[in-house]
C-alpha cells in the first residue's frame, strides 16, 4: 500500500494511478518490487525543468508585471507558454504591458515626427531626437538598428529594379520568380549603400552619416519605419529629421563630407565597425 500523503488516504498501488501520484511529488520514490516506473509524459516528473521555465518562475515571483500575466497557472512549459500568447494578444494599452528588457521608460510616451531638410544622398546626415537623453542602453541600440540597415544596404538590398514579391501583391504563391545568371547583359547595377558613420551623441541627439551610393531612395523608408518602432517599443523619439544640419551641432559636419570624397567606400562596413566606431564616439 502507499503511504499516507497530503494528497489523500492510504491506497492499493496500481499501475494506473502511479503516474497521477508521480505528476504530484516533486522527486523519485521507490516502487513496490515488480512494478516498473511508467514512462513519463510529463518533463517535470523527475523535477526537471527548462532554465528558461526557472528563469520566469522566479521572475514571477519577484515582478508584478509577471504575476499579472502569469497568474496561478501551472509552472509547466506549455501552461506558461498559453498564458503569455493570451496575455500578448489582449488590447492593452502599452503603459500595462509587462517589463521587457530592451524597452526603455519612455518607449511609446511620445508621438515621433519625421521631416526632411535638404538632402544630398551621397553626403546625407540623419538627425535624432530623443524623448529624453538615453543612456548607454538606448545608445547601443540606436546603433544596432543603424548597423542592421547598413549591413541590408551594403549587401544590396534597396534595389527598385528587383521588387518581384512587391510586384507580385498578394500571390506570391508559386510564384516564378526570375533569377537572373551572372553573365545576363541586363543584369541590374547593384544598388549598395557605400558608406555609414557610427551615430555620435551629445545630449538627447543622436546623428549618423551615411553616402547611400547606388541604393535606392526607398532605403529611408526601411529606416524611418524602424525608427518609429524603435520609439513605441525600445526608447521614445521626439524627431526624425532627414538632411541638412542642426544650427547648435554643425561642428564636424564639413568636415566628414570632406572626407567622404577624399576615401574610399566601405568604411566602417558591417555591425562589429558601427558599434566599434560608436564606443570611440562614446569614448
Amino acid at each position: 500500500r502507499a503511504p499516507p500523503s497530503e494528497y489523500g488516504p492510504a491506497a492499493p498501488f496500481d499501475v494506473s494511478t502511479i503516474q497521477d501520484r508521480l505528476d504530484l511529488v516533486d522527486g523519485e520514490f521507490e516502487l513496490p518490487p515488480g512494478i516498473e516506473r511508467p514512462p513519463a509524459e510529463n518533463p517535470y516528473v523527475r523535477g526537471d525543468k527548462p532554465d528558461w521555465l526557472k528563469i520566469v518562475e522566479k521572475a514571477r515571483e519577484e515582478d508584478e508585471g509577471w504575476k499579472e500575466v502569469l497568474g496561478s497557472v501551472p509552472m509547466e512549459e506549455e501552461s506558461v507558454k498559453r498564458a503569455v500568447r493570451e496575455h500578448m494578444t489582449r488590447d492593452r494599452p502599452l503603459e500595462d504591458r509587462f517589463t521587457d528588457p530592451l524597452r526603455g521608460g519612455t518607449a511609446g510616451t511620445v508621438d515621433c515626427r519625421v521631416s526632411f531638410r535638404k538632402c544630398n544622398p551621397f553626403d546625407l546626415w540623419v538627425w535624432v531626437e530623443y524623448a529624453e537623453e538615453p543612456g548607454e542602453k538606448e545608445r547601443e541600440l540606436l546603433t544596432e538598428v543603424f548597423g542592421s540597415w547598413y549591413l541590408l544596404g551594403r549587401l544590396g538590398a534597396f534595389n527598385a529594379g528587383s521588387m518581384q514579391v512587391l510586384a507580385a501583391g498578394s500571390r506570391i504563391s508559386n510564384l516564378k520568380y526570375r533569377n537572373r545568371a551572372r553573365d545576363e547583359e541586363d543584369r541590374e547595377l547593384v544598388a549598395a549603400m557605400h558608406e555609414l558613420r557610427p551615430p555620435e551623441f551629445k545630449g538627447s541627439w543622436a546623428r549618423a552619416w551615411v553616402d547611400l551610393g547606388t541604393s535606392d531612395e526607398f532605403a529611408l523608408d526601411f529606416l524611418i519605419n524602424a525608427l518609429l518602432t524603435f520609439s513605441d517599443e525600445m526608447a521614445g523619439l521626439r524627431r526624425v529629421v532627414v538632411g541638412g544640419v542642426n544650427k547648435d551641432w554643425a561642428e564636424g559636419v564639413r568636415e566628414q563630407s570632406k572626407k567622404s570624397r577624399m576615401q574610399p567606400q566601405g568604411g566602417d562596413m558591417g555591425l562589429g565597425g558601427i558599434a566599434a566606431g560608436a564606443s570611440r564616439e562614446a569614448a
